[in-house]
């Protein structure tokens, strides 16, 4: 009776989103067993190993699985002795863990943002507007947990022992030809503490400037689909229903007029600010805070006050050397 967490992660770390499944997997009240994959994982074996709640932490680490195609890790989990398969409910596990159930002829199950028994489980459906009860009764429980719905776990300073484990044999169904990533230094868009979101009612030429305020707060970057279909802005940085569900500390909605497919993706956020000169909104209706103005003097004021309290830092601290 063993719980298993698949991991993700970029080659160097851990994402955190995992950390918030492993938190998931502590309320099966079973053995939880971190599943990491891929191509000279020391490093994040390590990292994983130290995470609070786990058992133990099992690694494939073999050449044939550094990007870890999903037909390859798949039938390597399918393979494992375990009752209950976890992964963060993003692309990473809702690539993963269709075919995994499919491969052991059960009903996966997705979004999950409460588990209340062993096979007892709270998820959303139609754009967050129902919750849904559901009872399985599968030998073997595939699930893709809402990382926003579970805290992060703690990090320990003793950590649990690593196992390696052999790959499997497998034909080559597939191969990656390239991979283009945009480099960023933003936090991860799913589990950061702020979020200024991009909306359709910001000229391009404004993203830059938001960009750099957003980096000066350390907050992520986010955008609605209008915007990523516009190619103003990368697919990752997607918040709603298609794509990432988000519930930081502080949400700032630039010029987003706040579609049901967006608002299913961000309205669980603690404080949610709306930046937008149209007072019939949607987004209006949801925020904590509604700023009734246009984007570009917003944008503009807020960066002059930025650059006078910058100034008197500075002039503050020469005062200070003198």
């Amino acid at each position: 009776m063993t719980v298993g967490v698949l991991i993700e992660h970029d080659g160097k770390h851990m994402k955190t989103s995992s950390r918030h499944v492993i938190t998931a997997a502590s309320e099966c009240q079973k053995p939880i067993i971190a599943l990491v994959i891929g191509y000279q994982l020391d490093s994040i074996a390590a990292e994983v190993a130290l995470c609070d709640g786990l058992d133990a932490v099992w690694v494939l680490d073999h050449p044939d699985y550094e990007y870890a195609s999903a037909e390859r890790v798949a039938l390597w989990v399918a393979s494992l002795a375990l009752t209950h398969v976890l992964a963060s409910a993003n692309a990473f596990g809702k690539n993963l863990i269709p075919r995994i159930a499919a491969l052991l002829n059960v009903s996966p199950i997705d979004g999950v943002l409460s588990i209340l028994a062993d096979k007892h489980y709270v998820r959303a459906m139609y754009a967050g507007h129902i919750l849904c009860d559901v009872i399985s009764d599968d030998l073997i429980q595939c699930v893709t947990i809402t990382p926003t719905a579970f805290k992060s776990c703690a990090s320990l300073k003793q950590a649990v022992s690593i196992e390696s484990h052999a790959s499997v044999d497998l034909p080559l169904l597939s191969k990656r030809v390239s991979m283009h990533q945009a480099d960023s230094e933003s936090p991860e868009l799913a589990t950061a503490a702020c979020v200024m979101t991009i909306g359709r009612g910001v000229p391009p030429e404004l993203i830059p400037r938001i960009k750099r305020l957003a980096k000066r707060y350390k907050a992520a970057l986010g955008a609605t689909r209008a915007v990523v279909d516009a190619g103003l802005l990368p697919n990752e940085c997607q918040v709603g229903q298609t794509g990432q569900v988000v519930a930081p500390d502080l949400y700032i909605a630039w010029g987003v007029s706040g579609a049901v497919q967006h608002l299913a993706g961000m309205k669980h956020s603690k404080q949610i600010v709306s930046i937008n000169k149209n007072p019939d909104a949607p987004m209006n209706a949801f925020a904590d805070f509604v700023l009734e103005a246009d984007v570009v003097s917003v944008l503009s004021a807020w960066e002059a006050r930025f650059a006078s309290l910058e100034e008197k830092c500075v002039s503050q601290e020469l005062e200070y050397e003198l």
